[in-house]
C-alpha cells in the first residue's frame, strides 16, 4: 500500500527549504543591531567566531560601516584587536594594545585623538582645530603620529625597524616622560629652523598660527 504524506512532520528538505525561505524574507540587520548582538551578550566569546557566524550580507553591513574598499572584510589572519573594532562605530574604534593604532579587521589606522588621549588633550585639541577643514585636520594630525624604531649596530647601520604593532614597539605617548606641548614646541622650533626655511611662506605663516594656538590651547587646558 502507497501512503501519501498530506499533514504531520514535514521531511528534511521541507524543512530546509521553509529555514531557508524564512532567512531570505528576514529583513536585513543594521550593524548596529548586528554589534548590538555581540556586545550585549555576557557569554559573548571572541569576536572574530562572531563575525565568522554572519552571513555575507551582515560581512558586507560591517565593510559598510568601516568604509572599506572590499565591502566584506576579510577575516584570515587578523587580530583580536582588528576583530573587536569590526563590532564598533567608526570613529569609537580602541586601540587596545596602546600602539598609536587602530587596526580594524586586517586595516590598521591612525587617528588623533585616540581612544587613549587624555580627555584635556581632547578638549584643547578640538577647540584648536574647530575651524579646520579635514585636509588640515589630517595635516596636524601627523604631528602625533607614531613613528617606526630603529635598531642599530655600533657602527650606526640600521639593523631592525619596529613598527607599531610589533611586539616590543615603544609609542612614545605612552611613556611617563611624554609631554603633548613640548611636541608642539618642537614643532614650532622646527618651523623657524634657519637652515630649513619653508618653500611655502603663506604655509609657514598658517602652520606657525596653528601650533601657537594648539600650544595655548594645551596650556589653558593643563596638558602638559
Amino acid at each position: 500500500m502507497i501512503q501519501t504524506l498530506t499533514s504531520g512532520t514535514p521531511t528534511q528538505s521541507t524543512a530546509s527549504s521553509q529555514r531557508a525561505a524564512s532567512q531570505a524574507q528576514a529583513p536585513a540587520r543594521s550593524f548596529e543591531e548586528i554589534a548590538d548582538q555581540y556586545w550585549s551578550n555576557e557569554q559573548r566569546g571572541s569576536a572574530l567566531n562572531y563575525l565568522r557566524s554572519l552571513s555575507r550580507d551582515e560581512l558586507e553591513t560591517v565593510g559598510e560601516q568601516h568604509r572599506f574598499a572590499h565591502t566584506i572584510p576579510t577575516l584570515t589572519g587578523i587580530s583580536s584587536e582588528g576583530a573587536n573594532n569590526l563590532l564598533r562605530l567608526k570613529g569609537e574604534t580602541i586601540d587596545e594594545n596602546r600602539d598609536g593604532i587602530d587596526e580594524v579587521g586586517e586595516a590598521r589606522t591612525f587617528r588623533f585623538p585616540n581612544s587613549n588621549t587624555p580627555e584635556n588633550v581632547k578638549a584643547a585639541w578640538e577647540e584648536a582645530t574647530a575651524d579646520l577643514g579635514e585636509g588640515e585636520m589630517l595635516m596636524t594630525m601627523a604631528t602625533f603620529l607614531p613613528l617606526p624604531q630603529f635598531e642599530t649596530d655600533a657602527a650606526g647601520r640600521v639593523t631592525r625597524v619596529i613598527n607599531p604593532g610589533d611586539p616590543d614597539y615603544v609609542n612614545r605617548m605612552e611613556q611617563p616622560d611624554y609631554s603633548y606641548a613640548r611636541t608642539v614646541e618642537n614643532k614650532l622650533r622646527a618651523l623657524d629652523d634657519p637652515s630649513n626655511p619653508p618653500n611655502d611662506y603663506q604655509y609657514y605663516l598658517k602652520a606657525k598660527e596653528f601650533y601657537q594656538n594648539l600650544l595655548d590651547s594645551f596650556q589653558r587646558h593643563g596638558v602638559r
